[in-house]
């Protein structure tokens, strides 16, 4: 069956990594460090919000006076210490992809983040080097 495959194309978050989670970890943290709570509607009511309109709402919503660039900032560091640090691999994910890549298949990515957060990861896992 595999002999027929040219390419592979693997979504990174759920499917190489177990990031599930992540962001509401970054929320927590965020917000236990201001002393405060997540509210119960928070994850709800920024899931729709781009980047910058979610940093606006949790600026308002906790009424503090960092800028929203630098509450953006700071979203982004923990996310990278988390992708680079923490985050592990989906059991068998790497060796999956050597086993393609021994086999001559292309492998590509699919991800919206970007690569300052999928590249630690996939160099953390030994794997960076593995897609076309």
């Amino acid at each position: 069956m595999m002999k027929d495959i040219k390419a592979a194309v693997f979504d990174l978050d759920g499917t190489l990594i177990r990031s599930r989670g992540v962001w509401s970890e970054i929320d927590v943290q965020f917000f236990k460090k201001r002393g405060k709570s997540v509210p119960d509607d928070y994850c709800a009511a920024v899931s729709t919000m781009n980047f910058r309109t979610a940093a606006e709402y949790t600026k308002e919503l906790l009424g503090i006076s960092d800028s929203v660039d630098s509450i953006m900032q700071e979203w982004h560091d923990m996310a990278v210490y988390e992708y680079t640090h923490i985050i592990p691999e989906v059991d068998g994910a790497a060796e999956f992809l050597r086993h393609l890549k021994a086999k001559g298949i292309k492998i590509g990515l699919a991800t919206a983040n970007s690569e300052a957060l999928y590249g630690p990861v996939l160099e953390r896992l030994g794997v960076l080097g593995l897609f076309d």
